[in-house]
């Protein structure tokens, strides 16, 4: 009667991946190969960011260009170079015309607000060390990338009116409450606007640069599916043996 299998030290181990080093090194090609086409087939994205430091009002800098409203702005200034990247499979660009409807403006501006992410972020490369807002343009040309960066910023302008009526409203409020009556109404209002005529509201510390390859990562990709395969293998050439140790056993 044959001695049973009682242990698994590493020379069983390392004698495992010896005897089943093909079932190993075919795994991990196999896993190479898929990652490397997977890296060729995939669309790029590419992300450029641009950088700006808000001297006040911080909340409704962000919020609007959050929206939905500045997506708008940007595609009203760029939609027939944006829709296409923003819907590749809808655009037939051989004929360069849709293959069904177009996307309605809703669905576009949409899909340019997930494609924008802005946010509180570390001070940029020129700015001070407090938080500025970051905004990040991803897609598949790195050029309408950089492009959207900037048009973002370029959107502030139109929130001015906004910003100044709040600061005119809070300047009032003050200068009212403290040193004036109902007879300087007329004095605290034009101390009011000087002090909106006089207020700056951001400053843009680093415009759009390069946009950067974000996806396909390739390098990450090998060494994914490198480890990947690497352990599949392993597990794969263990499973076998196991089969092969208690084949008597199942006989």
């Amino acid at each position: 009667m044959a001695d049973e299998y009682t242990g698994f030290s590493m020379a069983d181990a390392v004698g495992v991946l010896v005897r089943r080093r093909a079932v190993v090194l075919g795994i991990v090609v196999l896993s190479l190969v898929a990652a490397a086409a997977t890296s060729l087939l995939s669309t790029p994205r590419y992300t450029s960011t641009a950088t700006v430091y808000p001297l006040g009002q911080s909340t409704l800098q962000l919020e609007w260009l959050s929206s939905r409203t500045v997506a708008g702005v940007v595609l009203d200034e760029h939609e027939d170079a944006l829709l296409p990247l923003l819907f590749p499979t809808e655009w037939d660009a051989a004929s360069g015309a849709w293959k069904d409807e177009a996307p309605t403006r809703a669905e576009a501006e949409a899909e340019l607000a997930d494609h924008v992410l802005v946010q509180v972020g570390p001070g940029g490369t020129k700015g001070p060390s407090r938080s500025v807002l970051v905004v990040m343009a991803t897609l598949p040309d790195p050029d309408m990338a950089r492009v959207v960066a900037d048009a973002y910023l370029d959107t502030l302008p139109l929130l001015r009116p906004s910003l100044e009526n709040v600061t005119r409203l809070d300047a009032f409020r003050g200068l009212y409450n403290e040193r004036y009556n109902e007879s300087n109404v007329e004095s605290a209002q034009d101390r009011a606007d000087l002090t909106v005529a006089t207020t700056m509201y951001w400053i843009v510390l680093d415009h759009a640069g390069p946009a950067e390859l974000v996806w396909p990562n390739h390098v990450a990709n090998i060494v994914v599916s490198a480890v990947g395969g690497l352990v599949i293998g392993v597990a794969g050439a263990g499973t076998l043996e196991w089969v092969a140790r208690n084949r008597v056993r199942w006989a």
